[in-house]
């Protein structure tokens, strides 16, 4: 018990965290105007008349359908976009109760985390699909101890997660091939089924992303996927960096 509460890993502490993350977030939530490109998923949303028509909708965007979908029944119930706060804030408390319950911190750590940028504003203030990842990304993480007799569940979270950003989708990537080494390595497989069947999730959520994220020809902004290796383009990523940097 002793070592729980130091590690903070009692429930106690995540509940009360969880709820003064709450309360301050309610009181930014209530100052927060919606930007142009929060209330876009919306009103792709609002105003298309089933989720396939969404998954139409939604091809010059450069993101996947995950928010949308999140967004559209929602829609049904009203025509506001304010609505997205309080749901959006859902999401971020999630996420902090997981983080704060279940990660090995201390609770110092687990406060600054809490109440840092990223989580206090970006993932809970800002109504975007990036934190609907994080909290995916949080039950994996959450379920991976038991990743054997769970490998089927991790594949489909894996396979939801690849539908919300592009970030996230570099992580699925990663993350899966990681969980394979580490089957590999340690020689401990999950049965034919369980693995053959998380394998699938996992590879349909990649491909079926990839395919989302495929640009349409008179896209304005991205006309098309580059696989060539070009140095100028590594020149220039390279040179954002160091521009930061200075």
């Amino acid at each position: 018990m002793w070592t729980k509460k130091i590690l903070g890993q009692d429930k106690n502490y995540a509940i009360l965290l969880t709820s003064i993350f709450l309360i301050f977030g309610i009181i930014n939530m209530a100052h927060h105007e919606l930007w142009r490109d929060e209330i876009q998923a919306w009103l792709l949303a609002r105003d298309s008349s089933s989720p396939i028509a969404l998954m139409r909708n939604i091809k010059y965007e450069g993101h996947q359908g995950l928010w949308h979908l999140y967004l559209f029944p929602f829609t049904r119930l009203t025509k506001s976009p304010n609505m997205m706060k309080p749901l959006h804030m859902l999401i971020a408390c999630l996420c902090v109760y997981l983080f704060v319950r279940y990660s090995p911190f201390n609770r110092i750590q687990k406060a600054l985390f809490t109440f840092g940028y990223f989580m206090f504003y970006e993932y809970s203030v800002i109504c975007r699909n990036y934190a609907i990842g994080v909290l995916l990304l949080f039950v994996f993480c959450v379920l991976f101890p038991k990743r054997h007799s769970n490998f089927p569940i991790l594949g489909f979270i894996l396979f939801l997660t690849a539908h919300t950003s592009v970030h996230a989708l570099i992580l699925v990537i990663s993350i899966g091939l990681g969980v394979v080494i580490d089957f590999i390595i340690s020689h401990k497989f999950p049965s034919k089924i369980k693995l053959a069947l998380g394998v699938f999730l996992i590879l349909a959520g990649i491909i079926t992303s990839v395919i989302q994220l495929n640009p349409p020809a008179d896209s304005g902004w991205a006309v098309a996927w580059k696989t060539n290796l070009d140095f100028r383009h590594v020149r220039a990523s390279l040179g954002i960096i160091s521009n930061v940097l200075d």
